[in-house]
């Protein structure tokens, strides 16, 4: 080791003072991948040279921006073995003379601050948290600091560490160390600003500590060494001496050494006017360096020795073989849509991204990235916290550039104002504001006056003011918006999708607690294929109920405040013809869950602990009954806690806002948590305050909007997280309660009626048909049942009908028992035989009695993919519920992927069909049958939707399992949704509740679309028609009418003893002698056959007749003068 460079200038980084703001700049639309596609341009959605899927990993999506010269932010979501991922990297050129790096504070080591506020005023273009730290007491690292200003803190000896010396980073084992020397005699310093002395160390301390006490370094709060000596030095000499830590008091431009046992009697033996030199630094030259507690990658390959310590959100960096390039990974972690990582599975995706030396820094709640991207004037937060905002952490790692002229234009940008996903798409006849900028060299926006305007006559530039301009979306198409500033000029993308077709808002029902606090709201368009694009502000009318306060935020959305104390109101959402509601709530009530006057029942359940759950009569804050808690924690390091379990789940009523707990504390700093499980079977935990407090204080668990409801309760859980912690704890709690929002009546949503089931018509002249039917449900115990029965009378209508093929979508048996399939196969084998060929897709109750194993043995792989002529037809297992949930994992989705790029390549195919059990979306309202892992659904949505962009092919989702037929269309594609074949149907009779099969027609010339396909294109490619099991059929119309009159015919048909309408889903035929079917035409009588309107044109006789599923009925109407 080389000798340790003495460091005298131990002061606190410098904070360099941001310039004015150039521009009043909109924040640029979201990259985050969970939006996509349309939240950003075409151009950002690259992947900055990383291979996201090479490891397997499914459903993938990623987008890059530029942040400054040499910078870049990159962000991803993906489907791993173990669950979703998501996270943001930056990548910096070292070798970017203009890219600059600085460890920073809070300008006192003893502090903490968000990583926001650290960067504030610094000039900063972006940063992440960095060192581990001391956290529930000094906030002091506890490891390695040191800025371009100086050493910051260390705890003498050697960490890993990610250091930069000129050009060059490098991440390795770096050491510092220290003397201090008294006549003439030198003692070995055990750090400098550190939180925690060893026993028998010696410590130095500047003003830079900050005002903690120095108690803590010598054991405090709790455990304060009782041999303690201080003294403070200025310039070399010692200016006082005292046996207690206390107060830093660090004299100015001094130090302070402090001591304990054996470095107690050195440093006590000093007296006022005796020299000392202390000398600390590092064993190699660095401009700054930060240490981390694990080198996950050295020299290549996974670290050795990296341990597990659960899985988490991840900081992490890493630097490619040479030391020019640094990856900085923010993952997110703890939540449905990212699950974290553990540190083996975090070394081996830091490899994968390039780093051949990689350095683990604080994770978990401390986990933050911030970077101010290309076109904004300001940092943002990039990832989610898993604390759901930002931790305060000790400190952080920042990015700077210098790049000039700074303030001045040397390039532009155009980009939409609004910062919503969906913002470079535009409904045909709406408006998209728009924002234009010059950039400065660092990519900052800066105002600079230009001139908006396009050449595509697909959209019209009107009202441009300064550095603004509005869109109109003309036709159906792409265009490109060029902004020119000076000499510089900007070129942005434009999707113009179809007309408005419907309205949705984001948030349907909203909960405010407090009167005060305000809320925002924002309205989506959808076009008749489904893709949805943001609606400004300016293009809506607004109609509130009294009590609340309606504004424009922007070209955003809304801004809510109420005007009331507690109560409902409903707001009215107009545009054009379309209108959607939300339901305002003010104010909440307070319901009891749990007052442990059960307590003998509730039990108690440990990870890495023993513990008691024991019922104290009268022991409550306010002398009720109350749950005490006893714990040991002292027998491992790893994550331990401590969970009171009710005799059953306690359900939530309403719309609760928050839960809130009396917890008599114990000042150990344990972390309350509440685990639940939400409406949408998600488990999930609510976070309280850590428990620093002695004696009764209330902790509110806040409940995350857009959490599904009801939720329950299942656990009360303590846990301690900290490695260096152990002790014996003691918890007392009592009074549950749940603060629930105000009842308020329910939102009336208008039915979406999709063209892709025919309302009347056939598919019988298409050249391609597809025969899909499901849900039988039948057991071998009872093989001649009604539900047998209706499945073999809905094979036989099949058969007749001679499709090309058969789709069984799930769920033909019940119980999945080998004797279950046997009677499947037997079915089949009688009804259909090889008169049709079939594919059998499984479905949750092809595993609800018995493994899959069962299904495979007869009918062979659960997943399938063929050709039929020019369309490729894929079948996918949703057993699970989930598409990765099942025997094989996500392989079936990275094989779908792989499928999609080869349809798109293939000239011979014209479209892709897909086939699951579950839909993605079930429409019926308690969203019970549908994919239950959204993350997953609304990614395969989204994947999808740019297969259809990309290839300009056609794509369609065919489904069963909610029991009701339907149809309709997301981000250009048809899904729909077959009955019940067997079983009775799940939902009402006007809302597709029948049994029947589905006959899909599918026109292979018709396939390819397009890029920029117009609206009703996927309909000429595939449309449906229902086929309902069908007793009678019946008219209900005058036997005459006057010329010039109409009225609406009752049409019904009768299953069982239910009566079905004849409208949408059920699809008829109906026809007749003297009447004219649609507009065009001469008879008697005219009718409409989607509303069932008879118009009287001439006088004579018409026979009208009807036709559900080759039942027929006539009806006899004289039309009079």
């Amino acid at each position: 080791m080389r000798p340790l460079a003495p460091t005298l200038a131990l002061t606190v980084a410098l904070l360099v003072t941001a310039g004015p703001s150039a521009a009043d700049v909109p924040p640029p639309p979201p990259t985050a991948v969970t939006l996509a596609p349309g939240g950003i341009p075409p151009s950002q959605q690259e992947a900055n040279g990383y291979d996201f899927t090479a490891g397997g990993e499914a459903l993938s999506t990623v987008a890059t921006q530029d942040v400054a010269p040499g910078l870049e932010l990159t962000n991803f979501q993906r489907l791993e073995d173990t669950g979703w991922n998501r996270g943001n990297v930056l990548t910096a050129d070292l070798s970017e003379p203009t890219l600059s790096m600085d460890v920073r504070n809070t300008g006192k080591v003893a502090g903490i601050g968000t990583l926001s506020s650290q960067m504030a005023g610094t000039g900063a273009v972006a940063g992440i948290n960095a060192g581990f730290y001391d956290i529930n007491a000094s906030g002091a690292p506890v490891g390695l600091a040191k800025s371009r200003d100086g050493l910051q803190n260390a705890r003498f000896g050697s960490d890993p560490t990610l250091s930069m010396a000129g050009a060059r980073a490098a991440i390795g084992e770096l050491t510092s160390g220290g003397t201090v020397t008294v006549d003439g005699t030198e003692h070995d310093l055990a750090g400098f600003n550190t939180p925690s002395l060893p026993a028998g160390g010696i410590g130095v301390y500047t003003q830079a500590w900050g005002d903690y006490t120095l108690d803590r370094p010598v054991g405090g709060p709790g455990n304060v060494s009782p041999e303690v000596a201080r003294a403070s030095v200025v310039d070399g000499v010692v200016t006082a001496v005292d046996d207690e830590a206390g107060a830093p008091a660090v004299p100015d431009g001094g130090q302070v050494l402090l001591a304990r046992e054996a470095g107690a009697e050195i440093v006590g033996s000093l007296e006022v006017g005796d020299r000392v030199d202390v000398a600390v630094g590092l064993d190699e030259d660095a401009d700054w360096a930060v240490s981390g507690n694990v080198q996950l990658v050295v020299d290549g390959q996974v670290g050795p020795g990296i341990g597990d310590d659960g899985v988490h959100s991840r900081t992490a960096v890493g630097l490619n073989r040479d030391g020019t390039k640094l990856i900085a990974l923010a993952l997110d972690g703890q939540t449905a849509a990212s699950r974290g990582m553990t540190r083996g599975e975090l070394a081996r995706f830091m490899l994968s991204l390039g780093a051949y030396q990689a350095l683990n820094l604080d994770g978990g709640g401390s986990t933050t990235m911030a970077a101010r991207v290309a076109g904004d004037v300001s940092p943002r937060i990039v990832d989610t916290p898993s604390d759901g905002s930002e931790r305060e952490v000790s400190n952080s790692l920042l990015f700077f550039s210098s790049a000039e002229p700074t303030g001045v234009a040397t390039g532009a940008q155009v980009r939409p104002a609004t910062n919503r996903a969906g913002a470079y798409r535009v409904l045909q006849g709406q408006r998209r504001t728009l924002f234009g900028s010059g950039l400065d060299a660092a990519y900052a926006a800066v105002e600079q006056p230009g001139r908006f305007r396009t050449q595509d006559p697909d959209v019209r530039i009107v009202d441009t003011d300064h550095d603004r301009a509005t869109a109109v979306g003309r036709r159906t198409g792409s265009a490109d918006v060029v902004y020119t500033a000076d000499r510089h000029r900007a070129t942005m993308p434009l999707t113009v999708l179809g007309p408005l077709d419907r309205l949705a808002v984001d948030r349907s029902q909203l909960a405010i607690e407090q009167p005060g606090e305000a809320a925002t709201i924002q309205i989506t368009g959808y076009d008749a294929d489904g893709r949805p694009a943001p609606i400004e502000p300016t293009e809506v009318t607004v109609d509130a109920d009294a009590g609340v306060e309606v504004t424009r935020d922007g070209a955003n959305g809304f801004v809510v405040r109420p005007t009331m104390e507690s109560g409902a109101a409903v707001i009215d959402f107009t545009v054009g013809d379309h209108h959607v509601t939300s339901t305002v709530l003010v104010g909440s009530e307070q319901h009891t869950l749990a007052d442990f006057t059960d307590g003998a029942s509730w039990k108690v359940e440990t990870a890495r602990a023993t513990a008691t759950v024991v019922p104290v009569s009268g022991g409550g804050h306010d002398g009720g009954d109350a749950l005490r808690l006893r714990h040991d924690f002292t027998t491992s390091t790893g994550t331990r806690g401590v969970y009171a379990v009710p005799p059953a789940g306690l359900t939530v009523p309403g719309s609760p806002l928050s839960l809130s707990l009396w917890v008599k504390g114990d000042a150990s700093g344990i972390w309350p948590r509440i685990q639940i499980r939400s409406g949408d079977g998600t488990v999930s935990n609510l976070d309280g305050d850590l428990v620093t407090w002695e004696g009764w204080q209330q902790v509110t668990y806040p409940i995350p909007p857009g959490t599904a409801m009801p939720i329950r309760v299942d656990k009360i859980r303590f846990l301690e997280t900290r490695p260096d912690v152990s002790y014996r704890g003691d918890l007392t709690i009592s009074d549950l309660v749940a603060n629930v929002a105000p009842d308020a009546p329910p939102t009336q949503t208008e039915p979406v009626h999709d063209p892709v089931i025919l309302t009347e018509g056939t598919v019988d002249e298409r050249p391609q048909r597809i025969a899909v039917m499901s849900d039988g449900q039948f057991v071998a115990r009872n093989p001649d049942s009604d539900l047998v029965r209706h499945v073999r009378e809905t094979l036989r209508e099949i058969v007749a009908a001679r499709p090309d093929h058969l789709i069984i979508d799930g769920d033909l048996v019940d119980e999945a028992s080998p004797a279950d399939i046997a009677l499947a196969k037997r079915i089949l084998d009688e009804e259909v035989g090889d008169q049709v060929p079939y594919t059998y897709v499984p479905g949750n109750h092809e595993v609800m009695g018995g493994p899959i194993s069962n299904f495979k043995a007869v009918f062979g792989p659960t997943h399938t993919a063929f050709r039929l002529g020019a369309t490729q037809v894929i079948t996918l297992n949703s057993s699970s519920g989930t598409l990765h949930g099942n025997d094989d994992g996500k392989a079936q989705l990275t094989e779908l992927e792989s499928q999609l790029t080869a349809a798109a390549a293939d000239p011979a195919v014209t479209g892709v069909v897909i086939a699951m059990h579950h839909p993605i979306d079930d429409p019926l309202p308690d969203k019970a049958s549908q994919l239950s892992d959204r993350i997953e659904a609304r990614q395969l949505e989204d994947r999808l939707g740019r297969f259809r962009t990309s290839s300009g092919k056609s794509v369609a989702v065919i489904n069963g399992h909610v029991g009701v037929f339907h149809g309709s269309s997301a981000q250009g594609v048809s899904m729909l949704v077959n009955g019940n074949s067997g079983k009775n149907p799940a939902g009402t009779v006007t809302g597709g509740g029948f049994r029947g099969w589905t006959m899909v027609g599918i026109d292979p010339s018709a396939g390819v679309v397009g890029s920029d396909p117009g609206p009703g294109a996927r309909l000429r490619w595939l449309r449906a028609e229902t086929r309902p099991a069908v007793d009678t059929v019946s008219i209900g119309a005058p036997e005459s009418l006057a010329a010039g009159s109409a009225v609406t015919l009752e049409a019904t048909f009768a299953q069982g003893t239910a009566t079905v309408p004849v409208a949408w889903p059920v699809t008829a035929d109906w026809g007749g002698d003297g009447v004219v079917v649609g507009e065009r035409g001469h008879g008697v009588v005219r009718l409409d056959p989607v509303t069932r309107k008879l118009t009287a044109l001439r006088p004579g006789t018409a026979t009208v007749t009807l036709v559900v599923n080759g039942v027929k009925s006539e009806q006899t109407v004289t039309v009079r003068r």
